[in-house]
């Protein structure tokens, strides 16, 4: 219960944005589910053929089950006709990118390789020097390019 001189988040008389939305979410749903129940077809006397949610006005009707089946459309579907050229230039620029990354990581994984050989072959050259200036180089190198 409120005691006067208080307010409230959202005040009689003035809209409140999650309650309006959940009103009409809530009315239009149920218009949502029946929407599509059943489609009827007809062909009146003039031979043009009629789509509707309403049975035709004809007394007598005949039922047919209809079966829709879902088709995505094809990666051109829809397109103008330069369109279709752009797309297929677009994926091929596209096929040479990623062909140009692959061999970039391709190239970068023998490079880390290459330096973790180099690294190793220090380390093992540092345990098997005993001279004092050499194992100063190996360390050094060791240093900046290993560690």
């Amino acid at each position: 219960m409120l005691q006067a001189g208080t307010t409230t988040r959202h005040r009689p008389g003035f809209p409140n944005p999650v309650r309006d939305a959940i009103l009409i979410i809530s009315c239009a749903l149920p218009v949502c589910l029946a929407a599509a129940d059943t489609v009827w077809q007809w062909t009146d006397a003039s031979g043009q053929v009629t789509f509707s949610d309403t049975p035709p006005p004809q007394a007598e009707l005949v039922a047919h089950e209809l079966f829709l089946e879902y088709q995505a459309p094809g990666p051109a579907s829809g397109l103008r006709p330069g369109e279709r050229e752009a797309l297929l230039e677009m994926e091929r620029r596209q096929a040479i990118r990623q062909r140009e990354l692959q061999a970039a990581r391709q190239r970068n994984d023998r490079k880390l390789a290459a330096q973790r050989d180099a690294c190793r072959a220090a380390r093992e050259r540092l345990q098997q020097t005993r001279d004092r200036e050499q194992r100063k180089l190996h360390s050094a190198y060791l240093g900046k390019h290993c560690w």
